[in-house]
């Protein structure tokens, strides 16, 4: 859920990977960077973390795409640019859902955007790579099993900046991960 140009961008950095036949590459309009998964909720669960990140003040934040690689499993990504203020939102994210009573995912916290999965043998291009992200908004959505994202709920910017920021909790197979997409208004 990248902004249009950051899909573009994206979308052709996509093309110039060598990648293997099993490669499943991510529809531009799923790119997210992931800030806490949460894993399966229940109703209750999902009402609570939707009022608190409501109320969670945020920023504008403008982040840069400035590495790719494999992860395991063959996860292709584009890792995002050391950011204080990204780094901030997260653990202020963290701390608010573990307020609750809430278990985030233990693993530590790498922010990245994946561009693929199933890629295991994929030769990533080698020229630089700086694709910027900017006007983020945050949204409940719900991941569907099947693909695509349903939109639950949408909050106003936090400020009257244009580019202010919004939550998205996005749940994938009754999972669920607070995410963040990247979208001009």
């Amino acid at each position: 859920m990248a902004n249009a140009a950051a899909q573009a961008a994206i979308s052709r950095y996509q093309l110039r990977c060598d990648w293997p036949s099993t490669a499943r590459l991510t529809d531009p309009g799923r790119l997210h960077i992931t800030l806490a998964f949460l894993g399966n909720l229940n109703d209750t669960d999902e009402v609570r973390i939707s009022s608190a990140l409501a109320n969670l003040p945020m920023a504008p934040l403008y982040l840069k795409l400035t590495r790719a690689e494999m992860f395991s499993k063959g996860i292709g990504v584009l890792r995002v640019e050391e950011n204080r203020d990204l780094e901030h939102l997260q653990g202020d994210i963290a701390a608010l859902v573990h307020s609750l009573g809430i278990s985030i995912d233990s693993r530590p916290w790498l922010p990245h955007v994946t561009i693929a999965r199933e890629a295991m043998g994929c030769v990533l291009p080698t020229e630089p790579l700086a694709i910027e992200c900017d006007s983020l908004q945050f949204s409940l959505v719900w991941s569907k099993p099947t693909g695509g994202y349903d939109v639950l709920q949408s909050w106003p910017p936090a400020h009257a900046d244009a580019s202010a920021r919004r939550a998205l909790l996005s749940f994938e197979n009754d999972d669920a991960q607070i995410s963040m997409d990247s979208e001009k208004p």
